[in-house]
């Protein structure tokens, strides 16, 4: 089910839902975000679950880790693989979103479980091979996965303007 840029409200009311389930976002890591971890309830409003990530201080220490990550592809490539950050988790938002607009995975081209299809999926990711599908959002998924968000809250001011082009 692929977005079409003329009626997308009902992807982009629940992308908003996804949005604001994530709880104060500076003190959070989800740090596993994908769809498998999404709670669709009533009127299609759309939840985070799985929290497992890591809670941060006001300061921005670490208080508790869960020792959680993103699967592949959903993750942010980085020098240490166990130090996610904002920006990792809106990383994998662009991925989750990339997913929702268009019905699939990135990179649909490579399948899972044949030989080498990680090394792939990280490498692309790794020298910023992006995605370039047509879809209402791909402009939102571009900065998650180009790191130009400094928070979930610019990702959402880019969404609601989508939205109100919409109506």
């Amino acid at each position: 089910m692929r977005a079409e840029a003329t009626n997308i409200s009902h992807h982009i009311q629940p992308l908003e839902d996804l949005l604001f389930s994530i709880p104060n976002i500076k003190r959070v890591l989800h740090c596993d975000i994908q769809p498998q971890n999404l709670l669709v309830g009533k009127n299609l409003h759309v939840k985070l679950s799985d929290f497992q990530g890591r809670c941060l201080s006001d300061t921005g220490e670490e208080v508790i880790d869960g020792y959680s990550g993103e699967p592949l592809r959903f993750f942010c490539p980085r020098d240490d693989t166990c130090d996610p950050n904002c920006k990792t988790d809106v990383f994998a938002l662009g991925c989750t979103i990339y997913f929702i607009m268009m019905g699939h995975a990135v990179y649909p081209d490579i399948i899972d479980g044949e030989e080498g299809w990680e090394d792939e999926v990280y490498e692309r990711f790794a020298k910023g091979q992006f995605p370039e599908d047509e879809h209402a959002c791909a402009e939102i998924t571009s900065k998650c996965w180009r790191q130009e968000y400094e928070s979930v809250e610019d990702l959402v001011r880019d969404l609601a303007a989508i939205s109100v082009t919409d109506s």
